[in-house]
């Protein structure tokens, strides 16, 4: 407690006076001479006993009041936590992810806390405000009003470590200054925060806007499948959180024509999959649809299936390439195989897949073509012979990779072990398997390559890539192996041309990196734009001389369909969608946060930060105070015997 005049604190001496008068006060008791009867003495016993207590009251009540009038004069008060005239600094972080959506006890969680914001924050206050995809740099509220009322989803939620980092630059350094941090969010588990180190330089506070009901129901994913008759169905994988209907309606349309309509039901595990029946080779503009009031964002799915482009893939075989035939079959690919002799360059400028089957040599006129091929984004494939040329096949393979071949042995070798996580083999098996019928080979040739896909007994690589080339050790001629009667050669050859041509997906998920190839060629400097009625981009590209590979990640930002167009010709039809992690509700409890200062309502932060710079007079308590002593020696001079 402090004293706003504490120059008149000395006064207090004038609480003397009452007990001088009580000490020294000039009646005295006369003694009168009265018959000797025992009981009148006892009275007088009593009389004196309190008449002396009811003297110390009045004296208490008399010095008490004259101490609180000097305190009140003296004007005593509490000071605030912080100087009120100290300079403000103020940084709020504002989470607009869709997760927000949820519904509060005003309104969706983000309506919520704008409103909050727009009533509670001081209207001469300066504040940087940022959400996660907006900046508002040393504003006040009149000037950010119509902004923060606008404010929308976003797909994007700032990891919390970036958030203290960008509150952390927002911070000048300062002195004497109040730095205040203001986190609003849900505090969903999509990043790891409890591990987040405090702000040094700013008082960290955080307000958790909780749902009333924690329940929702998403689209998860979804992908095609065949059945035993070779029909295509569309699977859609629904989850559920909290507690929700045991049943949910899921309708799939192509555009505006309702392709199919059915109700799931959810398993123990909260998932469930509806499957539609589509047609083959039908270009379908589609989207999933299911009925949720919680979370809006992920109640609709876009896929898309466009007529498939056949790879093409070349072979230059001076061997059996019978088994390469049976491989690429028609429906999903263009085969052609020549002969060394008869080969076609010019066949490479439009080839997806080149494979050198069993050259007993590469001329330089060849090795020079499949490397300016793999340039141009192709994928190359390379089985020797087992007569050839190893200074010949070296001088190719030193333009593929920094382990060309040692030496040729003559030794039978099974093939025994296999890279289950190359891309070759992803989705291939359920598990790894260790018991299948192992293939051999009777030779095959050396090298100390190490990025292996098959293995020999002996852990030299049967199979190995590097640079676009996938490079066989040893021929697979049916005189030197048994490769061609394994089960393994189907996925082999099938997912490396497969690969040569990155073929759309059904659909993408914004925010992660997304690569697929376009099979045309580009022009000058004309570009591929992805377009909507409403929206247009151009997404990073690179140029071969028979595709276009396309990459995004942070773009487009809007979920839909997007027509991939060059010449203002379309391409190809493409399906984007939001990342279904805000889907699932999982927040952060208070005790998860790091014991930092902690809020449910934003209104209760703003009147703990107002306290912090009030100073609270108590002048008028102890005017009260003295009023109150005065009326108690009132009733005891008049009402106490």
């Amino acid at each position: 407690m402090q004293f706003k005049h504490p120059e008149l604190l000395y006064g207090l001496f004038a609480v003397l006076i009452p007990i001088i008068i009580h000490l020294f006060q000039l009646r005295k008791f006369k003694k009168v001479e009265f018959t000797n009867v025992r009981l009148l003495q006892q009275v007088k016993l009593q009389t004196r006993k309190s008449s002396q207590i009811k003297k110390w009251l009045t004296l208490l009540a008399r010095m008490l009041a004259i101490a609180s009038i000097i305190f009140a004069f003296a004007q005593p008060y509490f000071s605030a936590v912080h100087n009120p005239d100290v300079k403000k600094e103020m940084v709020i972080y504002l989470d607009n992810s869709f997760s927000m959506q949820a519904k509060g006890s005003k309104g969706s969680l983000l309506q919520q806390a704008t409103q909050d914001l727009l009533n509670y924050l001081p209207e001469d206050q300066k504040f940087t405000l940022f959400t996660n995809n907006n900046l508002y740099k040393e504003v006040t509220l009149t000037d950010i009003k119509k902004d923060l009322l606008n404010t929308q989803y976003t797909p994007e939620q700032l990891p919390y470590n970036v958030v203290l980092q960008k509150a952390k630059n927002s911070i000048s350094k300062e002195k004497n200054t109040v730095k205040q941090t203001i986190i609003i969010s849900d505090f969903q588990k999509n990043s790891d925060f409890t591990k987040q180190d405090t702000l040094s330089n700013s008082q960290l506070s955080m307000v958790q806007l909780q749902p009333q009901v924690k329940a929702n129901k998403s689209i998860d994913s979804m992908y095609l499948s065949h059945n035993k008759q070779r029909e295509l169905f569309l699977n859609v994988v629904v989850s559920a959180t909290g507690k929700v209907p045991e049943t949910t309606p899921v309708a799939v349309y192509n555009e505006l024509q309702l392709i199919g309509k059915t109700t799931l039901t959810f398993n123990t595990q909260r998932k469930s999959i509806a499957q539609f029946k589509i047609e083959e080779n039908q270009q379908i503009k589609g989207k999933v649809e299911i009925e949720d009031n919680y979370l809006r964002f992920d109640n609709s799915f876009y896929f898309t299936i466009n007529p498939t482009d056949k790879i093409k893939v070349v072979a230059i075989s001076n061997d059996d390439s019978a088994f390469l035939q049976k491989i690429f079959t028609e429906d999903e690919f263009l085969f052609t195989n020549q002969s060394l002799e008869n080969f076609n360059y010019n066949l490479l400028s439009d080839t997806n897949f080149l494979i050198c089957n069993s050259l007993e040599e590469i001329p330089v006129s060849l090795s020079n073509a499949i490397v300016n091929f793999i340039a141009q984004g192709g994928h190359f494939c390379f089985i020797p012979s087992s007569q050839g040329n190893m200074s010949s096949y070296n001088a190719l393979l030193s333009n593929l990779t920094p382990t060309p071949f040692l030496q040729k042995v003559d030794d039978i070798q099974k093939i025994t072990a296999i890279n289950f996580e190359h891309p070759l083999y992803q989705g291939v098996f359920n598990k790894e398997v260790s018991n299948f019928q192992y293939p051999q080979v009777t030779s095959y040739f050396q090298t100390p390559a190490t990025n292996g896909i098959l293995y020999y007994n002996g852990k030299q690589p049967f199979l190995f890539e590097s640079k676009k080339a996938y490079i066989f050790t040893a021929s697979l001629s049916s005189d030197n192996s048994n490769f061609q009667n394994s089960p393994l050669i189907v996925p082999t050859f099938y997912n490396m041309a497969k690969q040569s041509l990155q073929i759309g997906a059904i659909y993408y998920t914004i925010g992660q990196k997304n690569s697929y190839d376009l099979p045309v060629a580009s022009q000058g400097e004309e570009t591929i734009r992805l377009r909507t009625e409403d929206e247009e981009i151009i997404p990073l590209q690179q140029s071969f001389s028979n595709k276009i590979k396309i990459t995004t990640q942070e773009n487009p930002e809007k979920a839909g369909i997007y027509s991939a167009t060059l010449r203002d010709q379309t391409l190809q039809y493409l399906a984007y969608n939001y990342n279904a992690k805000e889907s699932y509700l999982n927040y952060y409890k208070p005790e998860d946060l790091q014991n930092q200062t902690y809020f449910t309502e934003i209104s209760t932060l703003f009147d703990k930060l107002k306290q912090d710079f009030e100073v609270k007079d108590l002048w008028k308590w102890f005017v009260i105070f003295a009023l109150l002593f005065l009326f108690l020696e009132i009733v005891l001079l008049k009402f106490l015997p």
